[in-house]
């Protein structure tokens, strides 16, 4: 009670402070006028030469963000605004002295080596949310959504129907945008004022220049924005748009002969993605038979753990607008819809489903002028089936492996006050088609609900933040599955010396929380954090979100320096911070410390380093659903060296080692180059080598063990890996709108494990080693190793590896007319294993030789809507 009491007063307190800030006397903000022009006027072609265009009053008076903050610009430039019936025009022209302009030719949304100029329009005048339209001096777009009061949170997803072109001359260059009223959001209203502002950044010089910088150590947008006037009679559209497509696909492997593949496996599929606006502030989009053929492959890895690795989202239906949804850390996880199956299939051939089929998905977002920001997502995914091939009767049967599924997400947040604070709520629900006796409903849940609420209040002129949330979920299912997520990763009931937890396979649903409370501070120099949460043994979100463990009561504290100002360093920043975590037995899992620095030079180079330490603590989770054992003291260090990011060539390097008490060790190396070597091609590379020891490795769990380990074996290893990863990203960029870009991705890893042992006693490190005291090893001709003791003999499988793999992507895209597109895919999906050896380059080499399957697809979508 006191302490809901004190968080209580925390809030009204800074909320009487927020109140009266809010009567301050400000400035009056910078204006800008825009002029109606007659329909057909202006012509589109990056030169602001028209007539009209002198006529209409331009802003000037600019200065810099960077490098020196509120000095003029060294070089001039103006934009100007005009609108006829259909669409808001912006004509601009920047002056460059004595210089060549740096502006290769990139894809959209690629221009941070170019020279660019973008606008960011504040529709509704809320003070809150923004949208961004930019043009390099080369011709190539961007846009992005500012969905809350922060220049760097930018939503890139966002890819609006509009245009832009740009040119080149003795004097510099110049620009033009037309943006469709039908593509902005904004309330009905005789006179229009948007808030307005705009960058011009020149990266040869690195000069950032706007129209109102935010200060370097403080946040905003939105709020601190100028006006745009002068927009009158205009109405909101309905914004109706369709977007249908075609797609083919063909599929060439190594396996042609068999049963479910002759030669060339060919496909086709229509689908058609709808836009519609209701009203001026809602749009509805949907899909139907969604094709995601030309999205880049996630990256290969060899994982020992036993958690799940939560790869980011790459499909656009769910980039777009994605931070609506993310709001509540972990409840969502897009990836869940359409996800690969998990029902398991044994035959002498099979072919399984790599996804879930989704048939339809239909996404609701808003923004109120209230400062409501709305979000809707509903999703239908198909029951998949794997074909199975019966070579006695050569037939070919099929088993469901993955059920029907819908998806319904909700997540609405309301904006209070000028500082941007708020509170929300997220909601979701997942149904399973699952009849009674389904074998599937002993491996998924049959419902699934989440919600959450969250708050964050900002106060003493945005310079505070106390933020927060509490969640709730439910799932349901048979007892077999209930006792399957009681027996998993993320909770192990079935632990032997668990006090807290017990495990029961009558179970018919887990009903669990989790929540958060933090204090922060952003702006100045010195900046701060402080943060506790909790999440209960029962807690489950992994139908539609993202949980790697459960059971932990946590705590974290951190505390930063920055100096913005030019001195030794152009800039530089430190931090220290600490954290802990508790399972709810009062066990301690894990405690870390730390302390990081990152400077900038005077040329703009950039270093950064780490340093981590982590004490001694109990982990329940490693020997996976046995009894607690220990972890020792550890440390890791990291490095970063790169040059200035504006460069037009750019590299990048970055070392780390690691060890512990037990002898434990790793060190990586990394790096990246991007080069630039003609206007219109540019060439990335990544390579990666990292080579770790890991002294505790857990193999297996065996009976027959001995009393003080209840009766088990927990047998562990120490395990050397090596693993090697190649990243090349090639883009030949034709014109703006057509592009052929390039990503592979050789890939080589390898395992040598030794000295085996079992656990020693409950909570310690200790391991009991094979081949010593009262056992004996004997090492087999398929290189598995059998232990004797006394009467009792078992066998230890080889887990020695090696593997290798290539993923590829070749995709030209051309946007042939104004948000329609085609699109030419070229994708290699190969991996092989072989007998152990220390992985090396050549295994890179041969990775493009292993076995696996080349897709090439075609798709044609056709844009009908307001342009």
């Amino acid at each position: 009670m006191k302490r809901g009491c004190g968080v209580l007063c925390v809030w009204l307190a800074s909320s009487a402070l927020a109140r009266s800030e809010s009567n301050d006397p400000t400035p009056p903000p910078k204006q800008a006028q825009a002029v109606r022009v007659p329909n057909g006027s202006l012509h589109l072609d990056g030169r602001p030469d028209e007539a009209m265009w002198a006529s209409i009053p331009a802003i000037t008076d600019f200065v810099q963000k960077e490098p020196v903050y509120g000095v003029p610009p060294s070089e001039a430039m103006e934009i100007r605004f005009a609108y006829d019936d259909e669409a808001l025009w912006v004509g601009a022209r920047m002056e460059v002295k004595g210089r060549e302009i740096q502006a290769p030719l990139t894809r959209r949304d690629g221009t941070f080596k170019s020279e660019h100029l973008w606008i960011s329009l504040d529709t509704f005048h809320d003070r809150r949310t923004a949208y961004s339209y930019g043009v390099s001096a080369s011709g190539a777009r961007m846009d992005f959504l500012h969905r809350s009061d922060s220049e760097w949170n930018r939503d890139s997803g966002y890819d609006p129907v509009w245009e832009a072109k740009a040119h080149q001359n003795a004097d510099g260059w110049t620009a033009e945008f037309r943006i469709p009223f039908s593509q902005l959001r904004f309330n009905a209203a005789e006179a229009q004022v948007w808030g307005l502002n705009a960058d011009r950044w020149i990266p040869s010089k690195n000069e950032d220049v706007f129209w109102i910088p935010i200060p370097k150590d403080e946040t905003g947008w939105s709020s601190r924005m100028g006006e745009l006037h002068g927009i009158r009679d205009i109405k909101p559209t309905r914004r109706v748009e369709l977007l249908p497509y075609a797609a083919a696909t063909g599929v060439r492997g190594e396996d042609e002969g068999t049963p479910f593949r002759d030669g060339w496996d060919q496909s086709s599929r229509i689908g058609l993605d709808f836009k519609m606006g209701l009203g001026p502030n809602l749009t509805l989009e949907s899909t139907i038979h969604p094709d995601f053929g030309q999205v880049e492959a996630d990256p290969a890895e060899v994982n020992l753990s036993a958690f799940e690795t939560f790869f980011p989202e790459k499909r656009p239906f769910f980039t777009e607008g994605a931070a609506i949804f993310n709001a509540v850390s972990g409840y969502f996880y897009s990836r869940r819809i359409g996800g690969a199956p998990i029902g398991e299939v044994e035959g002498d051939a099979v072919q399984y489903p790599r996804t879930s089929e989704i048939l339809a998905a239909a996404k609701l977002s808003g923004r109120s002028a209230s400062g409501l920001t709305m979000g809707g997502l509903f999703a239908l995914t198909a029951q998949e089936e794997a074909r199975i091939f019966d070579p006695a009767t050569e037939r070919v049967r099929s088993v469901p492996v993955g059920p029907r599924t819908s998806y319904a997400v909700v997540r609405l947040r309301q904006e209070l006050g000028r500082n941007g604070s708020g509170v929300g709520v997220f909601l979701s629900g997942v149904g399973r088609n699952l009849s009674k006796g389904d074998p599937l409903a002993a491996i998924y849940n049959r419902s699934a609900f989440t919600a959450a609420v969250d708050f964050s209040h900002r106060f003493s002129r945005r310079t505070y933040e106390l933020s927060g949330n509490l969640g709730y979920t439910r799932v349901t299912g048979d007892p077999a599955d209930i006792e399957r997520l009681q027996r998993s990763s993320a909770r192990y009931f079935q632990r032997p010396d668990a006090k807290h937890v017990r495990l029961d396979p009558t179970r018919t649903k887990l009903d669990g929380g989790s929540g958060s409370l933090g204090l922060s501070k952003g702006e100045g120099r010195w900046t701060f954090e402080v943060r506790g949460g909790f999440e209960s043994p029962e807690h489950e979100r992994n139908d539609v979100g993202s949980l790697a463990t459960a059971d932990g009561v946590m705590g974290f504290a951190e505390l930063g320096y920055r100096q913005t100002r030019p001195g030794f360093f152009y800039a530089w920043e430190a931090g220290l911070f600490a954290s802990a975590e508790k399972n709810y037995a009062g066990e301690l899992q894990s405690q870390r410390a730390g302390s990081n620095l990152s400077l900038t030079w005077r040329n703009y180079w950039t270093s950064f380093l780490s340093l981590n330490v982590q004490g001694r603590a109990q982990d329940e989770r490693l020997t996976r659903g046995g009894p607690l054992m220990g972890t020792p003291r550890g440390w890791d260090f990291r490095i970063t060296q790169g040059n200035a990011f504006q460069s037009p060539t750019r590299f990048s390097v970055s070392a780390s080692a690691s060890g512990n008490e037990d002898g434990g060790s790793g060190f990586s190396f990394s790096g990246s180059v991007a080069l630039q070597p003609s206007p219109r091609f540019s060439l990335s590379l990544g390579p990666r080598y990292s080579r770790a020891t890991t002294v505790r490795q857990y193999v297996d769990t065996l009976s027959w063990g001995r009393a003080v380990t209840y009766g088990e074996r927990y047998v562990f290893a120490a395990v050397e890996q090596d693993t090697l990863v190649m990243t090349l990203r090639g883009s030949l960029i034709l014109k703006p709108d057509l592009t052929l870009d390039l990503y592979a991705e050789p890939f080589a890893a390898s395992g040598d494990y030794r000295d085996y042992g079992e656990l020693l006693a409950p909570g310690s490190r200790e391991l009991r080693r094979y081949g010593g005291g009262e056992t004996s090893v004997t090492v087999n001709p398929d290189g598995s190793q059998t232990i004797r003791e006394g009467a009792d003999s078992f066998v230890i499988p080889q887990n020695d590896f090696r593997v290798r793999s290539f993923r590829s992507n070749v995709v030209l895209r051309w946007e042939y007319r104004p948000g329609s597109t085609f699109y030419a895919v070229w994708q290699q999906d190969r991996s092989d294993s072989a007998a152990y050896a220390r992985a090396g380059f050549s295994d890179l080499i041969e990775s493009r030789s292993a076995r696996g399957d080349n897709i090439f697809a075609l798709k044609a979508s056709f844009f009908w809507g307001g342009r």
